[in-house]
């Protein structure tokens, strides 16, 4: 009877903990990240080896620009059993490139890559690297991929309008300039004038 007792306060515990962990990334999609934080700290105040939680509170502190905690997390996150392994790798990958180490940017979104196959910001984040470094075909590549897998991520069409624009494909940088419009990126007025007009 004191296992079954003990067994069901385990599975209670864990099932509060995950609805925890589901509110957190409701939170973040939702760009309440104060509350989130509340959230996320509590969360690692009580399991400090709950991967997904320090992969959530690296994704707050990288929105907020504290990269090199995030980058901390991210790392932190990988050491313990979760869902995100893939996605903190990926932005792992996008924190490389930002400082310019794209060797290590490569090798992270690769892991992402080798973890998720359907991993549509993998593919954005490796299109992204690629742009950096000037490869726009590799580029236009994996912005495609990015797409197929996810059509409701403006940044993708926004990243991939750009890359047309550098190619001087005026008319495809407009469709996806205007996609990216569609679907709430703000500040393109601009860059729809000069590619659409």
């Amino acid at each position: 009877m004191r296992l079954i007792l003990i067994l069901l306060l385990s599975i209670g515990t864990s099932l509060f903990a995950q609805s925890q962990l589901d509110a957190i990334a409701q939170l973040i999609e939702l760009k309440h990240f104060e509350r989130a934080t509340l959230m996320v700290d509590k969360v690692l105040a009580e399991d400090a080896e709950n991967g997904e939680a320090s992969f959530y509170k690296g994704f707050i502190l990288m929105k907020r620009k504290d990269n090199s905690l995030a980058m901390t997390y991210f790392k932190k996150a990988l050491q313990y059993p979760n869902e995100n392994k893939y996605k903190a790798y990926n932005e792992m990958a996008f924190l490389y490139m930002l400082d310019r180490k794209y060797e290590d940017a490569y090798e992270a979104v690769s892991k992402a890559m080798r973890l998720n196959k359907e991993n549509h910001r993998g593919h954005y984040v490796r299109g992204k690297i690629q742009v950096k470094e000037g490869n726009y075909p590799a580029a236009l590549a994996s912005m495609n991929k990015a797409i197929r897998l996810n059509r409701q991520q403006a940044e993708y069409f926004v990243a991939r309008g750009r890359i047309h624009q550098i190619n001087k494909n005026f008319a495809a940088a407009c469709i996806d300039f205007n996609a990216a419009k569609d679907l709430g990126y703000d500040n393109l007025e601009d860059r729809i004038k000069v590619v659409c007009d």
